[in-house]
């Protein structure tokens, strides 16, 4: 666990999130036995308003158990989820329903129309957006898993129309996404924190570099099945893409950053808290095996035979969308939200210094 900067706020904090992880209902601290009531002479601690605008990766899709109020929407919100720990330690409570508007698969298409949530009485906001404009499960499908085999299309081709997107595209979504917030009422003292990606893989190790995580890839070295082999080149590649998508986001957060009467916009880093947490760190033979993860690494695998399946489905039919256990795959584990939280924290924590 990230060491927090307040030790007693971070035990109650824990407490309830650890209480929170035996039901899909958010724990209220009514409910709490671990609550303690206030004297008579305390004075209660004010109530940050947050709210949590995003994608999956703020939805915290896999992480954790899901909470009811979201259940059938198909964004996943969990209990895992860095807006979630973070609103626990900020507030000594879940994040409530009217809080928490992310949803997994939203563009900045999609994260524009979420700003209709950010009012005046907000002091707090995190946003999590641009994995799903700029190709990521088009590059996870086609560069690490084919899971169509030879069907599938060109990793080379995939990561170079990525880049385009993030080039020529991206910042005008981002842009547009962006000043729906700004347009909003605000809070005097309104922080927005954009957070970027984490990059997955370790790029300098041997580990990996034989490996093919394609399903259809049995080992017959004469036997074409259009398999990528995680070589250091090939990994590099995926981090490179990763850190082209970070330097986009951060460039147009900049721009806001510096507008006035907006709020105050910030751009939060955490990929290198992910440093020795990649895939092919060495420690363990890769992929994980299925249905598990390799607690000392922060991202989530692995794809399965039943999600090939799915995906297959998904195409012949596009009223159909892949199950949770199959979109999870290469997303923050409950360790990595854990360093996303504790990204934000600071960043939040630094905002409110430098105001004070």
């Amino acid at each position: 666990m990230v060491p927090l900067a307040h030790p007693q706020k971070a035990w109650l904090g824990l407490a309830l999130l650890l209480q929170s992880f035996s039901a899909a209902t958010p724990v209220s601290l009514a409910e709490s036995p671990s609550t303690v009531e206030p004297s008579a002479t305390s004075t209660p601690k004010p109530v940050i308003k947050y709210r949590a605008f995003g994608d999956s990766y703020a939805v915290g899709l896999g992480a954790g158990t899901d909470f009811a109020y979201g259940e059938g929407d198909g964004c996943y919100r969990s209990n895992g989820s860095y807006p979630n720990q973070l609103n626990l330690i900020l507030n000594d409570a879940p994040i409530a329903e009217e809080n928490f508007h992310a949803c997994s698969g939203a563009t900045t298409d999609d994260v524009a129309k979420q700003a209709e949530y950010l009012d005046e009485t907000v002091e707090l906001a995190t946003i999590t957006v641009g994995g799903n404009d700029v190709g990521f499960s088009d590059v996870v499908l086609n560069c690490v898993y084919k899971p169509f085999g030879l069907l599938s299309s060109d990793c080379d081709k995939t990561i170079d129309d990525a880049d385009s997107k993030i080039e020529n595209e991206f910042g005008d979504g981002l842009r547009k996404a962006f000043t729906a917030f700004t347009e909003r009422p605000r809070h005097p003292n309104l922080q927005v924190f954009v957070t970027g990606y984490a990059h997955f893989f370790n790029a300098e190790t041997p580990e990996c570099k034989g490996e093919s995580w394609n399903f259809y890839d049995v080992g017959e070295p004469n036997l074409d099945t259009g398999a990528e082999k995680l070589t250091p080149e090939l990994r590099q590649k995926l981090n490179d893409y990763g850190l082209n998508i970070n330097a986009k986001i951060e460039e147009i957060v900049n721009e806001f950053s510096a507008k006035p009467d907006v709020g105050t916009w910030r751009f939060v880093s955490y990929d290198n808290s992910f440093e020795t947490h990649r895939f092919c760190e060495g420690r363990y033979d890769e992929p994980a095996d299925k249905d598990s993860d390799h607690p000392e690494t922060w991202f989530q695998q692995r794809l399965t035979v039943e999600c090939i399946f799915e995906y297959e489905v998904a195409m012949l039919d596009e009223s159909r969308s892949s199950p949770k256990y199959c979109i999870k795959i290469l997303h923050p584990t409950f360790m990595g939200q854990t360093a996303i939280t504790e990204a934000v924290r600071k960043a939040y924590l630094a905002g409110n210094e430098e105001s004070a």
